[in-house]
């Protein structure tokens, strides 16, 4: 895997920056925190997305920016790849967005968790990494930042040990371990349950015996009573038999008793009606006598002048409404004229009053417009002070660098005891002298980086002051330009003004019209039309008089002839039923006595009844009796089947647990140390291989042990790595990492990323001859790419591309 570019958009410090990676040697140059190490973590973000608690989406995307991507091309056997992720910021924090992979002139989008996926299959890293956080794999062999690697050396040894096995590759034997002892104590409880399960064994079998020898005497003495119940039984059937013949006999004698009972009924019914339309008959012939003398009574000339009353008393009612309706039409307008005139007297008053206010906004904006011309001078002093307080801020920080470089030859000067020049012994006065000397062009430094700091102060308060001012005159300009829209606003309200008052002159004369109009209505019309509708109303009111009159005579006389039909038709019905009832007693003669005789039979099958129970209740307890004795059996016998199971079980669980216990684990233990003594033996030649490259001092020697701890030992005599110096300590940690990079390299043949190794601050704390050293370095390595991030000047004459990059404005951007 060789990188080939990278385009980042709104991620961390950069905008919108694309990048090229040449093949060989690159170093990516710059001040501390100019944005190196973000290009790093883009590139593990493009390949894996986002690292949960190690790379989150709020630490990768630009501050108040909603969204942003990163693109990576890179090759890979000969063919370019190209993957894009992006990022947006959501109520719930931010989230990755689905991205693509364009390879073999094929776009692939997916989701993060499927980029990822297609990713570790590309590169040949394990599948299982999938599931977790972050890639040991890639930040072992290829990007580890500098203080992880330190951690890994000063953690404790079972973390340390841990990692290195999931690194490897061979966790999987301590998981197996883990596992297994997990299986035994679940196979120890699995034998105490059935051991358990099986207490009871001897004595469930004895009761298995008991029931049997009970069952059998049950079941002889319940085929006994079943024969004794089946001659009972048709002993009850003959009395059920001659009972039922009795009993329809008897219920005949009822139906026909209750239908001589319901003639009788009707009957008398018939009478009775019959009685009372007669009577009602007779009453409304005397009303229809009556309706037709009042009738009488009206004269023809009244019902003459009666004709036309409805057509006269609408015609009346339509001149009535239609005058009412032109007076409250004449109202309303007036009402609505007059309201139209109260709202534009009021929108006239309220215009006067911002017409009024005019000349002061003129007068206002004025003014502002003079304040507003000093505004570009402000600006232009920003600019230089910022310029001033950069330029300081850089003179303070090449001063912090030497005066580190200064603190690190101290210790070598003290720590020296021959020159590495003459090889003579250095004696401690001249390392005293050496000492006052230095200590003198420290203090001077010292006294410099003071007097920085006191001008940045100040020039950091006149930058504050200056873009205070710069606010404020912002805030005017927003000002001005509100007084110019409102001053645009109140010239148009003026024209408005004067629409206004011609509309209200109009309005005035429309009103005068409709007053005059409305004084021209006549009420006396009106009342004299009204006398006359009364008038009429009441000869209308006399002729639906007569009419109901007549219409109720013509209902009685209908009325009359429905009662005469019904009277014929009851005397046909009471004839009719007189014939049935004498029919009804003759038959009721020939059923004398079956009442009697049905309830003798019914006793005697009662009685019957009552024997067949007695003897059913007793082949239902002993049948109860055979089934529960039956089920006990079966279940009895299942649970003896199941403990014979039990029994073969719990000898199988013995055997396993022996066979875990005292063969599987002890040899899964034996593979683990032959393969992690193998990895050792290499890792540690590597180690110490590195190590002496890095530092020349023939009194330190570093190695590991077979726990993978390092030991240092100075003169002969172990220390502790916390009591070597910062750049002993960083030696010591990129030694560490090169010897992983090349035994996890050569563990996992599948891995395509053997080409590059990216190495990020591996220099912190080197004196200038280990820097020199970092040549040597570079060559042994031997890879297709090889990336460095460091601020040392040094380094861009061992490498064969610089990479710059710088921060202004909190933007960072490449340079070169």
């Amino acid at each position: 895997m060789l990188l080939k570019s990278l385009h980042l958009h709104n991620i961390r410090s950069y905008l919108d920056t694309s990048i090229e990676f040449p093949e060989g040697s690159i170093l990516l140059a710059g001040d501390i925190g100019s944005g190196k190490s973000s290009i790093l973590l883009a590139i593990e973000f493009a390949l894996f997305g986002i690292l949960r608690g190690d790379l989150s989406g709020e630490a990768l995307l630009r501050k108040g920016k909603q969204q942003g991507s990163v693109e990576f091309t890179f090759s890979l056997a000969g063919k370019d790849i190209t993957i894009k992720r992006s990022l947006k910021k959501s109520t719930n924090g931010v989230q990755q967005d689905a991205g693509y992979i364009f390879m073999d002139d094929r776009k692939f989008e997916g989701t993060a968790q499927e980029l990822k996926a297609r990713m570790l299959e590309l590169l040949g890293y394990p599948k299982e990494l999938e599931r977790k956080s972050k890639s040991l794999i890639y930040r072992f062999t290829v990007y580890t930042p500098q203080e992880q690697m330190r951690q890994i050396l000063l953690e404790k040894e079972e973390e340390r040990i841990d990692t290195l096995r999931k690194v490897f590759g061979i966790d999987q034997y301590k998981r197996i371990t883990e596992n297994t002892e997990i299986f035994v104590k679940f196979v120890k409880e699995q034998k105490k349950l059935l051991e358990q399960g099986l207490l009871d064994y001897e004595e469930r079998q004895q009761q298995r015996k008991s029931l049997q020898q009970e069952w059998e005497q049950a079941s002889q003495q319940w085929k006994e009573m079943q024969a004794k119940f089946h001659a009972e039984q048709r002993k009850e059937r003959e009395c059920k038999e001659k009972m039922q013949e009795l009993e329809n006999k008897v219920k005949t004698f009822q139906q026909k008793q209750q239908q001589l009972e319901v003639a009788d009924a009707k009957l008398r019914e018939k009478t009775s009606l019959r009685e009372r339309q007669e009577k009602q008959k007779l009453g409304w012939e005397e009303e229809v006598v009556k309706c037709k003398q009042e009738l009488a009574l009206w004269k023809k000339e009244a019902l003459d002048t009666m004709e036309g009353v409805e057509q006269r008393v609408r015609a009346l009612e339509d001149k009535i409404q239609q005058k009412l309706l032109q007076r409250a039409e004449l109202q309303h307008q007036l009402t609505s004229a007059q309201a139209m005139q109260a709202e534009l007297q009021k929108e006239i008053q309220e215009k006067e009053k911002h017409h009024a206010a005019t000349a002061l906004l003129e007068k206002e904006a004025k003014l502002l417009e003079e304040k507003l011309q000093g505004k570009e001078k402000r600006k232009q002093e920003i600019k230089e002070t910022a310029e001033k307080l950069q330029h300081a801020q850089q003179q303070w920080q090449h001063l912090f660098l030497q005066a580190e470089e200064h603190g690190a030859l101290l210790k070598q000067i003290h720590a020296l005891q021959e020159c590495p020049l003459c090889r003579q012994n250095v004696s401690d006065k001249h390392k005293e002298q050496l000492h006052f000397a230095m200590e003198e062009k420290a203090e001077r430094w010292r006294q410099e980086q003071g007097k920085l700091e006191k001008e940045m102060v100040v020039l950091k308060k006149l930058l504050e002051e200056l873009q205070e001012q710069e606010e404020q005159f912002l805030e005017m300009q927003q000002e001005y330009a509100e007084l110019q829209g409102t001053l645009k606003a109140a010239k148009e309200h003026a024209m408005e003004l004067e629409e206004k008052r011609k509309k209200m002159q109009a309005m005035r004369e429309q009103i005068e019209k409709i007053s005059l109009q409305r004084k021209g209505f006549s009420e006396e019309e009106v009342e004299h039309w009204k006398k006359q509708l009364q008038a009429e109303r009441t000869l209308q009111k006399q002729l639906q008089e007569y009419q109901s009159k007549r219409q109720l005579l013509e209902e009685k006389q209908r009325q009359l002839q429905q009662v005469s039909q019904l009277l014929k038709e009851l005397e046909e019905g009471r004839i009719l039923l007189m014939q049935q009832q004498h029919a009804l007693q003759k038959e009721l003669l020939g059923y004398q006595g079956v009442e009697e005789k049905f309830e003798h039979a019914r006793k005697e099958h009662e009685e019957q009844l009552q024997r067949l129970r007695a003897v059913e209740v007793q082949v239902a307890a002993l049948q109860e009796k055979v089934k529960g004795l039956q089920r006990l059996l079966e279940t009895l016998e299942k649970e003896l089947q199941k403990k014979e199971q039990q029994k073969q079980e719990l000898e199988q669980w013995k055997q396993l647990q022996h066979w875990f216990e005292n063969f599987f684990v002890p040899l899964i233990t034996t593979i683990e140390k032959h393969v992690m003594l193998a990895v050792q033996r290499e890792f540690n030649a590597l180690f110490q291989n590195w190590f002496n490259i890095l530092v020349e001092d023939e009194t330190l020697q570093a190695r590991l042990d077979d726990r993978f701890n390092p030991v240092v030992e100075q003169n002969g005599y172990e220390t502790e790595v916390e009591n070597l110096s910062g750049g002993e300590k960083t030696a010591m940690a990129l030694a560490y990492r090169l010897s992983l990079n090349k035994v996890i390299n050569q563990l996992m043949s599948t891995i395509q990323t053997k080409d590059l190794i990216i190495l990020d601050e591996p220099t912190d704390g080197f004196s200038t001859e280990q820097l020199d050293k970092v040549r040597d370095v570079l060559e042994q390595l031997n890879m297709k790419q090889v990336i460095i991030v460091s601020h040392e000047t040094k380094i861009e004459s061992f490498v064969d591309h610089v990479i710059r990059i710088e921060k202004q404005e909190h933007v960072s951007r490449v340079v070169g």
